[in-house]
């Protein structure tokens, strides 16, 4: 996999459809993005069809920053232009790959840092439509690229109508290769009852039972921590705890690595001085055990990562701490639609968990010849599934 040669001269094309709500479409590097941009893209976030925190600049700057991208990225941003004003409505970031085993030709690939669980596109929800259709006609039109891989990407509820009814208007195929279902939490459904409904009553009791054993030992509470709350020592609580045991040990915890501390560091940060960072804590005697990080983006929150104590192993405090959250969520996330776990299919969250969304990967084929290449390579897929085993 090879970076796009000369991508520098690339990135200030422009697409334009003057009679079409006079879209505007360009391509910035990272370091072309200044305070008015970054303003801008927060907003957008915010008012977005389709929430997604690792979309959020507060993500996406800090993980450039840090964690250091395979290859060169750039940023699409679709402004809608008025007589005297400037409007974003719509932005994406990714990576921009000379070829790849999905796609043999130059393209883009969304963004996707080692600790992003969701790709997407920001679109105003007051012209998502006006602006996806901008966004692929640029493709189609006005780029040097072949078309743009995604992976993790949503595709149920509105925003993926949007996305899928755009590409058909503007002649752009979708070569799909992977689907999944991932664990969500409705808050609206949570407390007891939902509890009740979605772990055995085995589970529940084996869960009372591992509480009653930590309450031996001392006081047990539990807490969640929002905005500001969230401050350096949470920070550090949590990147102590999430250190701790197997992920340690495999070198795989955000302290493991400096740069992925100083990006965590950084991220939560950001969304905690925004109001939009959620951690919770189950403590015994006032002393953190457990610990949890979320994000809020629109009206969507995610989870992140979690961390526990292993030397408190024998009583679960992770599964204690995400019960309290199942018990509380209608409360702690009171203004949010849904929670993204950003687990794989599978987790062990399902049992906590049970509602599903779907997310797919593929690639949007924009010009004739990805599509001539993407279709042969689909047809000869579908006729070696055909031939006989050892054919």
């Amino acid at each position: 996999m090879e970076a796009q040669p000369g991508y520098g001269e690339q990135v200030r094309s422009v697409g334009r459809e003057p009679d079409d709500f006079a879209m505007e479409v360009s391509v910035r590097t990272p370091s072309e993005l200044d305070e008015r941009i970054i303003g801008a893209w927060a907003e957008l976030e915010q008012r977005s069809v389709e929430p997604n925190a690792y979309l959020s600049p507060w993500f996406v700057l800090p993980a450039l920053k840090h964690l250091e991208p395979r290859v060169p990225v750039v940023v699409i941003l679709i402004e809608r232009k008025g007589v005297v004003s400037r409007d974003l409505v719509g932005l994406g970031v990714y990576e921009t790959v000379r070829r790849s085993g999905r796609i043999p030709m130059a393209h883009l690939r969304a963004f996707r840092s080692r600790h992003s669980y969701l790709t997407g596109l920001l679109l105003d929800r007051d012209c998502a439509s006006e602006a996806s259709r901008a966004y692929f006609r640029f493709l189609r039109r006005d780029s040097s690229w072949h078309g743009v891989e995604v992976t993790v990407h949503p595709t149920d509820g509105q925003f993926g109508a949007i996305m899928t009814e755009a590409a058909r208007k503007e002649d752009v195929a979708w070569y799909e290769y992977g689907r999944s279902r991932r664990a969500i939490l409705m808050p609206a459904k949570c407390g007891e009852d939902y509890l009740r409904e979605s772990v055995s009553s085995r589970e529940l009791k084996d869960i009372r039972r591992r509480k009653r054993r930590l309450e031996e030992l001392g006081t047990v509470t539990w807490r969640a921590l929002a905005g500001q709350e969230v401050d350096a020592r949470c920070i550090d609580r949590f990147l102590d705890l999430e250190h701790r045991g197997w992920k340690g040990e495999h070198g795989s915890s955000l302290r493991s690595n400096a740069g992925d501390e100083a990006f965590f560091r950084e991220m939560a940060t950001h969304f905690a001085d925004h109001g939009r960072a959620i951690f919770t804590e189950l403590a015994v005697n006032e002393v953190v055990i457990a610990s949890t990080s979320n994000f809020v983006s629109g009206s969507g929150g995610f989870a992140f990562k979690l961390g526990w104590d292993p030397q408190f192993t024998r009583m679960a405090p992770g599964r204690l701490n995400e019960i309290e959250l199942v018990r509380n969520g209608g409360s702690v996330f009171r203004d949010l639609d849904y929670v993204d776990s950003g687990a794989a299919e599978g987790s062990f969250i399902e049992d906590l968990w049970p509602d599903k969304r779907t997310l797919v990967s593929g690639v949007y084929a924009s010009t004739a010849a990805a599509r001539a290449v993407l279709g042969g390579m689909n047809h000869l897929r579908r006729l070696k599934r055909r031939l006989p085993f050892g054919s």
